[in-house]
C-alpha cells in the first residue's frame, strides 16, 4: 500500500528546481537567515527536503531543522539587549517535551493547558550570560527569564 502511494505521489509530483540526492530527497540551496556560527560568520545553508517521510526513531529518519527558530531567537536577543549578532553564541538547540502549556515559562497567577507539548529549547550565550528561548512546534520561540526544565534532557549542545 505504501509503495503504491509513493508511486502515485512520485508520478503526480511536478518538477523541482533542486537536484535529487542519494537519499531520494531534493537538495536545495537557499539563502538562510543570518545566523552566525561560532566564528561569527553566516553562510548559505544547503538542506535536504525528504521526498518520503519515515517514522520517528527509524534509522535514516529525517531530523528537524530549527534554523528559523534560532534566527528568531537571535534577532529578539539582539534587539532586547542591544548586542551585535556576532556576539551571540548558540549553546543549545534541542527538541523537548514541555510539561504543560506554559512551555517551561509559567507566569504567576496564570492557568495553563495540562498536557505534554512537544517543542524546542534554545539557549543563547552573550559573554557568559545565558538567555533561554522556548517554543512549541507551532509557535515561534520567545524569551523566558525564569525557565523551568522540560521533561528529560536532550543532547542538543552545539
Amino acid at each position: 500500500m505504501l509503495a503504491v502511494c509513493a508511486l502515485l505521489l512520485g508520478a503526480c509530483g511536478g518538477s523541482s528546481d533542486g537536484a535529487t540526492d542519494s537519499t531520494g530527497g531534493i537538495t536545495e540551496t537557499a539563502p538562510s537567515p543570518s545566523v552566525p556560527d561560532s566564528s561569527g560568520t553566516a553562510d548559505t545553508i544547503e538542506t535536504t527536503v525528504p521526498t518520503e517521510t519515515t517514522g520517528a526513531g527509524e534509522e535514516g529518519a529525517p531530523t528537524l531543522d530549527y534554523e528559523d527558530e534560532v534566527a528568531v531567537a537571535i534577532s529578539d536577543l539582539v534587539e532586547r539587549i542591544g548586542v551585535d549578532p556576532e556576539d551571540v553564541t548558540v549553546r543549545i538547540v534541542e527538541e523537548v517535551t514541555w510539561r504543560d502549556g506554559s512551555l517551561g515559562c509559567p507566569l504567576p497567577g496564570m492557568n495553563y493547558t495540562q498536557a505534554l507539548i512537544d517543542g524546542v529549547r534554545i539557549v543563547l550565550d552573550v559573554e557568559g550570560d545565558l538567555y533561554h528561548y522556548h517554543a512549541s512546534l507551532e509557535k515561534d520561540p520567545f524569551y523566558c527569564a525564569d525557565p523551568v526544565e522540560p521533561l528529560g534532557e536532550g543532547s542538543g549542545d552545539v
